[in-house]
């Protein structure tokens, strides 16, 4: 199944890290029924690309969770590439929200 507008996303599974929680944690479209997303896509940790667009998010952290949104990022890095980005002195830093390792391609294919 592909997204499409106007009809419910595609069920995903995959696993996640936070900055504080270097544990993979696998998420599920399921876990955030009752809630809004903000599901997002980016090319590569390490990237200068989208550095500027996901800290923006994460600066106004509070404003989304004030509105009941939930907010994940996803690239086709592992896992162990989103801890090291969060974690280096070249990284993106703390973020509050988690990183979804899409390793397979199997999301941003869909």
């Amino acid at each position: 199944m592909t997204a499409r507008i106007g009809l419910p996303a595609p069920d995903f599974t995959m696993d996640t890290v936070t900055f504080d929680n270097g544990f993979p944690l696998p998420k599920s479209l399921v876990d955030y029924r009752g809630k809004w997303l903000l599901l997002f896509f980016y090319p590569f940790d390490f990237s200068k690309v989208c550095p500027t667009e996901i800290l923006s998010l994460n600066r106004r952290i509070k404003e989304f969770t004030d509105l009941n949104v939930e907010v994940l990022g996803v690239s086709g890095d592992s896992i162990h590439t989103h801890k090291a980005w969060m974690r280096s002195s070249e990284g993106i830093g703390p973020l509050s929200f988690p990183l979804a390792s899409d390793y397979s391609k199997e999301a941003t294919l869909a």
